[in-house]
């Protein structure tokens, strides 16, 4: 990958103590679900896809979520980080 910035050890994140995630449905109503997770799960699917394959043609739903990235249309290294 020629974008991007340097690897970040592991000892830069000492000061983390836990990570927790949400479950995926609310835990009183079976039939609920948290909706920003899951458009964000929907979201990163075409930005995986872009980046995992180096599609040289863009779909139309990542050029869609493209124009959100923070420095668009100059993001890479910047905006977006691909972590492998």
């Amino acid at each position: 990958m020629t974008y991007g910035s340097y690897l970040v050890g592991f000892k830069s994140f000492g000061k983390i103590v836990s990570v927790n995630f949400n479950p995926k449905w609310v835990t009183n109503d079976k039939y609920k679900t948290y909706v920003g997770l899951e458009i964000a799960d929907f979201c990163s699917a075409f930005i995986y896809n872009q980046c995992r394959y180096n599609h040289k043609v863009k779909s139309n739903e990542f050029k869609t979520i493209e124009k959100k990235f923070d420095k668009y249309p100059s993001y890479l290294g910047k905006g977006l980080k691909y972590i492998p």
